[in-house]
């Protein structure tokens, strides 16, 4: 039973090539951006509540959100790019979130990204707002994901700096 977490982790990584081969917006598309989200979101909840937190389940959580959302991002990149106001959202976005990774790298020796709650409402809204934006292809639905991620990327880059030992867990400000 205390592997169930670190397997449902390991489903987004088929789940994210599942993403790269089926074609966008699709049924199968949406039916297996759910399976990711599902396993996302269940996975660390498994984990505390079967007392089974490990470094490597932080670790395989981590690159497999990664893993998923570079698959989302790139699937669905036709559709965003239109926006002018959301390449450059994505783009600050992803330098700050490179640079506080490379923070964590300088400072604690390894990589690394914080399970803060900004970055997990962050990530619901983004999870959720996404089928929406497809269909609706509305900017403004998309406006309240861009100001969550900018404020959770900047949160993750100061406590990067200023956090005296690595936690990945750590609540926010």
């Amino acid at each position: 039973m205390a592997v169930l977490p670190d397997l449902l982790t390991l489903c987004r990584f088929p789940g994210a090539l599942g993403l790269l081969c089926l074609p966008a917006g699709s049924a199968g598309f949406w039916g297996c951006y759910l399976l990711c989200g599902m396993t996302d979101l269940l996975d660390g909840w498994l984990a505390r509540r079967l007392h089974s937190e490990s470094d490597l389940g932080a670790r395989l959580d981590s690159t497999a959100d990664l893993c998923f959302t570079l698959a989302v991002f790139i699937r669905l990149w036709p559709a965003l790019a239109a926006s002018r106001t959301l390449v450059p959202c994505c783009a600050v976005t992803a330098l700050l979130r490179l640079s506080a990774s490379a923070v964590v790298k300088a400072r604690f020796g390894r990589f690394g990204s914080l399970h803060t709650r900004a970055n997990k409402i962050t990530g619901a809204l983004l999870f959720v707002s996404l089928p929406l934006y497809w269909n609706v292809r509305l900017s403004l639905l998309l406006a309240p994901v861009c100001l969550a991620a900018l404020v959770s990327a900047v949160e993750e880059l100061y406590l990067s700096f200023t956090a005296s030992r690595w936690d990945p867990d750590q609540p926010g400000l």
